[in-house]
């Protein structure tokens, strides 16, 4: 797919990967327009948008159609992580209600992570389809998705192994129209998501906890450079994926091969 000329729109765009993937689509010809719940007034290229909202989301589009024309490419960051708390603890019952995800979090989680992009693939595909053009979708997984079952973050690992099953399904019901889906999963990030803000601890049904220092102990593991991934890493498999022409429905891990011996998991 040829960025050059493109409009690109990024959910959750003003966030430490959504600003990366905007500044390497720029740099590679397209327009990018950021859609963001957190949108300030008079902002440049960003649009408020809640993804959770169907109203929210045809409104983003109709007003991107309007003053930047029909976008080709889709790039769905936005997402929330309800925060980590486990599904059980050996504490007492007042211990058990205040670490429990609470249902509303679950809701809050799955509308956005997962109801959220399906609004904003729906009403890109229903836009592209009409103009004739291919286009081609993106959407940010994690980890957690699957390779890593991570204590403390059930809400949103099921969240994200569900956008791995929504990111094939589309695939498979948007190629005849002409647009290839696929994700990425980022590993252990340094951004306010990511593994470089976690605590160090948290309690789980076998009372097993982290190691202190989560985070450095985790980079031990990651057998490119031992660091943190970086937004710029993750628009890198971005942009890869857009212009692969003959690939839909994958999910690819940009990790540093976190995942092939994760300390979560051993």
């Amino acid at each position: 797919m040829e960025l050059d000329g493109a409009i690109a729109v990024v959910t959750g765009g003003t966030g430490a990967i959504g600003r990366s993937v905007i500044a390497l689509l720029e740099q590679r010809g397209a327009r990018a327009v950021a859609w963001d719940l957190f949108a300030e007034s008079g902002s440049g290229d960003v649009i408020t948008c809640d993804v959770g909202s169907v109203e929210s989301v045809e409104e983003a589009m109709d007003r991107t159609v309007a003053e930047y024309g029909v976008p080709t490419v889709l790039v769905t960051v936005a997402a929330v992580s309800g925060g980590i708390s486990p599904l059980a603890t050996s504490a007492n019952e007042q211990e058990w209600e205040r670490v429990f995800t609470a249902p509303e979090t679950w809701d809050r989680v799955m509308r956005t992570n997962v109801v959220g992009v399906a609004n904003c693939m729906r009403s890109f595909a229903r836009r592209v389809s009409v103009t004739g053009s291919s286009g081609a979708i993106l959407n940010i997984s994690s980890m957690s998705s699957g390779p890593v079952a991570e204590p403390g973050l059930a809400a949103y690992s099921a969240s994200k192994a569900a956008l791995n099953q929504l990111t094939r399904v589309a695939a498979a019901e948007l190629g005849p129209l002409g647009i290839r889906v696929n994700a990425v999963g980022p590993g252990m990030m340094a951004t306010p998501m990511g593994g470089a803000n976690r605590p160090d601890s948290v309690a789980t049904k076998n009372s097993d906890a982290r190691p202190a220092d989560f985070a450095s102990s985790a980079v031990r593991y990651v057998p490119i450079e031992q660091r943190h991934g970086t937004g710029e890493d993750i628009a890198q498999a971005v942009v890869a994926l857009l212009q692969t022409d003959w690939v839909t429905g994958q999910i690819v891990f940009a990790d540093g091969g976190l995942t092939l011996r994760s300390p979560v998991t051993t």
